[in-house]
């Protein structure tokens, strides 16, 4: 069976319309200037973002939405990993589909207009008993939060988040909280596996797209930094370093795209899939951000570089509702299921 995976002519307009106002509105750049942190220069602009379709573009048009589907969703999903977008952007994007999944469409409204910001609640303790022991992602100024869990999906009013503490992150332009939240406080939930099946396909292409821009990053910087009288790129050592972080890339964005049009079938191979495209992205993010820092060299984890920001934001999105032996225990028990 020949699986078409390149994009259609729809989905290659509207990569090109949102990278085009990714490069001049939120350049990576901006993470090296002093515009505060928790989604910042995203919130500045949320109200352009709403106006691109973005917030209700996987959602069919009879259900208030641009019309689109999961694939296009992945599409964007990926520029926001190339641009290190703050994870409330895709955290919106799924709260719409809660909202439609349980009939409030005065809500699925306000989400899609910009008028509601949700950001991720991440369970520390999946599967505990109790009030929820939660990390909020770049939570402040949020309206609702969206919790997933491995067969549903919640959205809760930010105001029912309680304890709130500040929690040193890694990434430090990324706003990460501790909080409880107690379980009747939900507003809208969406039972089965589809939405945190989506999220975890957006965060995966999320991840590939940064595996990608640390692959420029590292190629570029190899062409122009000289030692002993030549670019660094002519060394088999770097060629090899570029090479496997094209490989790793690749096979990231290939196998999101591919679990994509399983899940758009309702596959009953989706969960296998999808985890496959997470344990794929999340590799390939992080082995490509060390790459890109080690061959930048000591510069490479200075704030005069972007080099290591791609690394940090990896390790933050990996987190999300996911963990890599989550993801390994997931294939193989469909292997052996």
């Amino acid at each position: 069976m020949i699986v078409d995976l390149l994009p259609t002519e729809d989905q290659q307009l509207v990569s090109d319309s949102v990278e085009s106002f990714l490069r001049d509105a939120l350049p990576v750049d901006r993470l090296r200037e002093d515009t505060g942190f928790g989604a910042a220069p995203e919130r500045a602009i949320w109200g352009e973002l709403a106006g691109l379709g973005l917030f209700g573009l996987g959602l069919s048009a009879e259900q208030g939405g641009v019309g689109y589907g999961a694939p296009e969703e992945i599409t964007v999903a990926r520029l926001f990993g190339r641009n290190l977008t703050s994870p409330s952007v895709i955290a919106t994007m799924a709260a719409v589909h809660v909202a439609a999944e349980a009939g409030d469409g005065d809500l699925v409204a306000a989400l899609a207009a910009g008028e509601k910001r949700a950001a991720f609640a991440n369970l520390r303790t999946p599967g505990a008993s109790g009030p929820w022991d939660v990390q909020l992602i770049d939570a402040e100024g949020a309206d609702l939060l969206l919790l997933l869990e491995a067969d549903q999906a919640h959205l809760i009013p930010a105001a029912a988040a309680r304890d709130v503490t500040e929690a040193e992150a890694i990434d430090q332009t990324v706003q990460l909280q501790r909080a409880s939240i107690d379980r009747g406080a939900a507003i809208a939930t969406a039972a089965g596996e589809a939405i945190p099946q989506r999220v975890s396909l957006m965060a995966s292409a999320y991840l590939a797209g940064a595996s990608e821009a640390a692959r420029d990053m590292a190629v570029e910087y190899a062409k122009v930094r000289e030692q002993f009288g030549q670019p660094i790129g002519a060394f088999q050592a770097v060629k090899h370093m570029c090479a496997e972080m094209a490989l790793r890339s690749e096979a990231a964005l290939t196998q999101a795209f591919y679990a994509t049009l399983v899940f758009t079938t309702g596959s009953p191979d989706t969960g296998y899939e999808v985890a496959c495209a997470r344990s794929l992205a999340d590799r390939a993010a992080v082995e490509n951000g060390k790459a890109n820092v080690q061959i930048h060299g000591g510069m490479g984890f200075t704030q005069e570089a972007n080099a290591h920001h791609y690394l940090k934001r990896a390790f933050v999105l990996s987190a999300l509702n996911s963990t890599r032996r989550g993801e390994q225990h997931r294939i193989m028990a469909d292997v052996h299921g």
